[in-house]
């Protein structure tokens, strides 16, 4: 069996359980703080095999730009397809968001200059587009067609994003490798949940400004830190000269004390 498709079934095992989940965990708490505690996971994730891989974010600025802008929607397309999920029919709203992969054969057609067979055109268009009306009900004609719920409309935006996005990171993941190109963009992915939800708590409740701060001087700790050390383990040389700048004296001392030892 090919690696890709390996790759794939694992993704697909991985969203079908994650739609689920996300259901449950949205309609108990709220689909923008489940969004918030997934995204924050992920980055955890991603930042563990950076340092593990002993990669940081692109090095070229167009690059990181692409990532951060992307990484901005796909937190648009994860805050409405948690919402669609929160809202349901789950057994809807879930497949018409999947349906962003077909969505993505035309667009990499239309957009990157991608050549398909006739019947490939044929069969992605043809799923799309059978999957999109299951969200629709159809009563008395086309004059009573209408979507089968609120859901749906979330589905629907999460699909665009979710194209925009499949497609979008496609050039930078080829210029600078997945790894530095998905550390970039989970950031900017978590980083904008948790405003978004952070606004939401002040507005609610002005006692959470003091979670919002905390998050957000935790996200500053982790920005600093990905833009200063490239690679990320553990970056001792910028680490170092950071120590330098805060406490000179104390670190000349020795270093002048051993040169005069040398000397003597």
């Amino acid at each position: 069996m090919p690696l890709g498709l390996d790759y794939g079934l694992i993704a697909a095992l991985c969203w079908g359980s994650s739609d689920v989940l996300g259901a449950i965990g949205g309609r108990r708490l709220g689909s923008l703080p489940v969004v918030a505690i997934a995204q924050a996971a992920s980055l955890l994730v991603v930042v563990v095999l950076a340092i593990a891989q002993g990669s940081g974010l692109p090095s070229d600025p167009g690059v990181l730009a692409l990532s951060l802008f992307f990484g901005v929607v796909a937190a648009g397309a994860y805050m409405s397809f948690f919402t669609a999920l929160r809202i349901g029919p789950l057994s809807v709203v879930s497949p018409v968001v999947a349906a962003y992969g077909g969505l993505t054969v035309v667009a990499a057609v239309l957009i990157r200059g991608e050549t398909l067979t006739f019947l490939q055109a044929l069969g992605a268009a043809l799923a799309t587009a059978g999957v999109v009306l299951t969200g629709v009900v159809f009563e008395g004609g086309w004059r009573g067609t209408r979507f089968a719920g609120r859901g749906v409309v979330f589905s629907l935006i999460a699909m665009l994003l979710f194209t925009v996005l499949t497609v979008g990171l496609a050039t930078p993941i080829r210029a600078a490798g997945w790894l530095p190109v998905v550390l970039g963009s989970r950031l900017a992915n978590a980083v904008t949940v948790w405003a978004v939800l952070g606004i939401i708590l002040v507005v609610r409740s002005p006692r959470a400004s003091v979670l919002l701060s905390g998050s957000l001087i935790v996200l500053t700790i982790v920005v600093l830190y990905l833009l200063a050390c490239d690679p990320l383990p553990p970056c001792p040389g910028t680490v170092k000269k950071w120590i330098r700048g805060l406490v000179p004296s104390r670190l000349a001392a020795p270093e002048n004390e051993s040169a005069v030892g040398e000397g003597g």
